[in-house]
């Protein structure tokens, strides 16, 4: 009696299969949910002023520089030794499908199982994917059809995610026109970030004179409007409206793209801007050549991303029994880690990373020098002072003072229960 098998194990697998193997499962198990989750978070780039470029390129190291390389690192190995290359092949295969068997896991009431069991289940899921690679040739096959897969989703992320907006922002921002000043004057415009209108006042609702000297000294020489609240929490919305003077919308990006019509753009053609923006990019290229957010160097860059985004992966990939161990991503939009992250990680340290220096009087201290120059027009000079928000360290004299990780009475996002520490 004859028979005729279809060719199965490793007879039927190309070096072209080994290399869209490790492709197309990095794609999907990393690079996918990784895109997936920037993208539908494009402030993590605007935080850091990351470039439209160096957005592209992130994005084109995950879906084909990383896998390509590691495809060819296991290919290269495998027709040098096979054996060898084999052996890495089925440990890059379990990797990667375990990584991608986790998320899945997290999604099913397995997430509540305890971190080493959760590892165990997606050691096993991954290496029974690899086992099942080598030995079907259907699995083989489907994997070259997906093969399309880094093209698919490079595309979503550069075209199909809220990201776009930063990637295809049109260098020629809407420009207001028919505004004219006709007897200009310097404006000074300060945004202090985290201090309630209500800190600065008594239970009858009165400015305390004697706390708020220089408070006071302002209100007794203009217009003091003790009833003005904003109309947003976070500072990706506030600042909108507060320059824009129309309520922000969470669809939109804190960008001159999405907001084009805004103080700055409305004074840009009778004034000198003078605008120190600490996370938002309101203010366009021809209105303040970009002196707001001015690009930092590409080591600098590439290095705090690199940072975060390894935070970000362990927040997505891993356990949360493990991920709970991890500094926070919830809490600001860049420079997750600092120095001593970890079990000691420090609130206050984050923090000062997030600002672009260790001193948050630095910009201040700036803002004022450029206050003393005269120029040939008159000038709108905008801070965003990331003082008083928490950590608080710092004495009206600006010298600094020890204080506790986190505001006592606090829960984040908010305050909690204990009314006498809130008071």
């Amino acid at each position: 009696m004859t028979s005729t098998t279809s060719r199965s194990g490793a007879e039927g697998l190309t070096t072209l299969d080994v290399i869209l193997s490790c492709v197309v499962l990095f794609v999907l198990a990393v690079a996918q949910p990784l895109l997936d989750l920037l993208g539908r978070n494009a402030e993590f780039f605007l935080a850091r002023a990351t470039p439209p470029i160096d957005i592209v390129l992130l994005a084109l190291l995950l879906t084909f520089g990383i896998p390509v390389i590691l495809g060819l690192v296991v290919a290269g190995v495998r027709s040098l030794h096979a054996p060898t290359g084999t052996v890495l092949h089925w440990i890059v295969l379990s990797v990667l499908g375990g990584i991608l068997a986790l998320q899945v896991i997290s999604l099913t009431p397995a997430a509540g199982l305890p971190a080493w069991l959760e590892i165990y289940l997606a050691v096993g899921v991954g290496v029974f994917l690899a086992f099942a690679f080598y030995r079907y040739e259907t699995l083989r096959s489907a994997g070259r059809f997906t093969a399309v897969a880094p093209i698919v989703i490079l595309g979503l992320f550069l075209f199909g995610s809220s990201v776009s907006q930063l990637v295809f922002a049109s260098g020629e921002i809407l420009r207001p026109s028919q505004i004219s000043v006709g007897s200009p004057a310097p404006i000074v415009m300060v945004v202090f970030d985290e201090f309630p209108v209500a800190s600065l006042m008594d239970g009858d609702g009165n400015l305390e004179e004697d706390i708020y000297p220089g408070f006071a000294r302002l209100a007794a020489d203009g217009t003091w409007f003790r009833n003005a609240i904003t109309v947003q929490q976070q500072t990706e919305y506030s600042l909108p409206a507060i320059l824009t003077g129309n309520n922000a919308s969470t669809n939109k990006l804190p960008t001159a793209g999405d907001y084009p019509f805004t103080l700055f753009t409305l004074l840009a053609d009778s004034y000198d801007l003078q605008v120190q923006e600490a996370v938002t990019d309101l203010c366009p290229e021809y209105a303040c050549e970009n002196t707001s957010r001015p690009e930092r160097p590409i080591a600098e860059r590439w290095g705090g991303l690199v940072d975060d985004l390894k935070i970000v992966s362990g927040h997505l990939f891993l356990p949360n029994d493990v991920a709970d161990d991890l500094p926070p991503i919830d809490t600001t939009w860049s420079n997750f880690s600092a120095e001593g992250a970890g079990d000691d990680y420090d609130i206050i340290a984050r923090f000062q990373e997030l600002t672009y220096s260790a001193d948050r009087r630095q910009p201040i201290a700036q803002f004022m020098r450029n206050l003393g120059t005269v120029g040939d027009e008159p000038r709108l000079s905008f801070l965003h002072a990331l003082v008083p928000h928490i950590p608080w360290t710092y004495l009206a004299s600006g010298q600094t003072y020890s204080s506790p990780d986190v505001a006592p009475g606090s829960v984040s996002p908010g305050w909690g229960g204990d009314v006498w520490l809130v008071d």
